[in-house]
């Protein structure tokens, strides 16, 4: 009788044992892997992390790589980079997953660009060029498609982020500078201020140059000397000579010297005239939403199929759409996406997500004097002016001086992209 009452007592304790964890025990609804994103060279590693929720639910996580010729991952989420190209690491926990889409660079000098028939070969900074104000820092933008945009108002892609609020004591960063605003002079030089990172002033500084619209620009880098046409280039106005930069693919800053601005004569080289391995040059295309340029390394075998290469007009940017897998595919190839950033007048964002214009190092040197459009309109002093590259989603024009409207005044914000001689 004892021993059947005992029996029957430790059925019903474990009854209420088995509903009592039923009840604390939870099913795993969400998890959650950081970073989703991430880029790294040949032979280094990194450890992911994953969450399982809610926190009651079962913690296992097993790890799994979609291509381990490129980027293998240990049960404990111990990432290593093997090889060039992209792949997917998924975490699962019981029957809900996450996944961090991982590109894997080559060696650096595995993808080149040429910018000169002597065969000079370069390699584009990660991003375009930014600049703090009140910190006086330099950083290149951590994805190539990133801009800081105008607050979202016009199509910027980095909303509360804004090139208007540009100024001497702005805590945000800014990405559309004057030409020559590399900021190389003495900061106690309260003259000069036209060759601060920060400066944005179109007013008019001197009776002698007040032409094109853009008043005083022609202090933004030194003077033309007279009578000489074409391109001229100081290298105190380059960008990268003076400046160290912080580099998000190696997170340190590199010393200055490290990176440079091209010529015009490079720009108009890159695009018109190297040879590739394909010889397709360029392609218009949609980023992860950004429209832009998608320049090809001289290495590019085409193995992402690209719609209207090496076209100038007749093609747009929705040609070509990539999604975040497909742009760090083709980034693992070494391409290069210039985003279409729109410019700066003044304080106002003009065309900011359709049209494109990249500085650069070259002054016009034409003297003072004077240019027309083809129907013999004044344009815009040659004072005025600079060199640089310009395109939208109507056409390309390569290392253009654009003066038939809306031109490469100084004063005016562009972007900027750094390259590093590969030697």
């Amino acid at each position: 009788m004892k021993n059947n009452l005992f029996q029957f007592l430790a059925v019903i304790v474990a009854l209420c044992l088995m509903q009592l964890l039923s009840g604390c025990r939870k099913e795993v609804e969400t998890v959650i892997v950081k970073p989703n994103t991430l880029v790294l060279s040949v032979g280094e590693t990194y450890w992911l992390k994953a969450g399982v929720f809610p926190e009651k639910a079962p913690q296992e996580v097993k790890w799994s790589s979609s291509n381990s010729r490129v980027a293998a991952v240990d049960e404990k989420g111990l990432l290593t980079a093997v090889s060039s190209g992209s792949c997917k690491i998924t975490a699962r926990a019981g029957s809900v997953s996450a996944t961090c889409v991982v590109r894997v660079n080559g060696k650096p000098a595995e993808y080149s660009f040429t910018v000169a028939s002597d065969g000079r070969r370069v390699q584009f900074s990660p991003g375009n060029l930014q600049y703090q104000a009140s910190t006086n820092r330099w950083r290149f933008a951590e994805h190539q498609y990133e801009y800081i945009g105008d607050g979202g108002q016009m199509g910027g892609n980095v909303p509360g982020s804004d090139n208007s609020k540009i100024d001497s004591l702005y805590e945000g960063w800014i990405d559309l500078f004057g030409w020559a605003t590399s900021g190389w002079h003495d900061e106690n030089d309260t003259e000069n201020i036209y060759f601060r990172p920060w400066s944005h002033d179109m007013a008019k500084s001197t009776p002698t140059f007040n032409h094109g619209g853009c008043y005083g620009s022609s202090y933004y880098g030194p003077e033309p000397p007279s009578g000489r046409y074409g391109e001229s280039i100081d290298n105190r106005y380059d960008w990268g000579v003076s400046n160290a930069v912080y580099n998000p693919r190696t997170e340190q800053n590199e010393r200055a010297g490290t990176w440079r601005t091209l010529t015009s004569f490079e720009w108009k080289y890159l695009l018109e005239e190297r040879s590739t391995k394909t010889d397709f040059r360029y392609a218009k295309a949609m980023v992860n939403g950004v429209k832009g340029l998608v320049v090809f390394p001289d290495e590019w075998a085409g193995n992402f199929v690209f719609q209207n290469p090496n076209r100038e007009k007749g093609c747009s940017y929705e040609d070509n759409t990539l999604n975040d897998s497909d742009w760090l595919f083709c980034e693992s190839e070494g391409c290069v996406f210039l985003p279409a950033a729109g410019f700066r007048k003044g304080t106002v964002l003009v065309s900011v997500g359709y049209i494109a214009k990249y500085w650069s190092l070259s002054r016009y040197g034409g003297g003072a004097s004077a240019l027309y459009d083809e129907k013999g309109k004044f344009r815009c002093n040659t004072v005025d002016v600079a060199f640089g590259m310009f395109f939208s989603n109507d056409d390309l024009l390569p290392s253009c001086l654009w003066c038939s409207g809306d031109g490469f005044f100084r004063c005016y914000g562009c972007s900027v992209r750094l390259v590093r001689d590969l030697r």
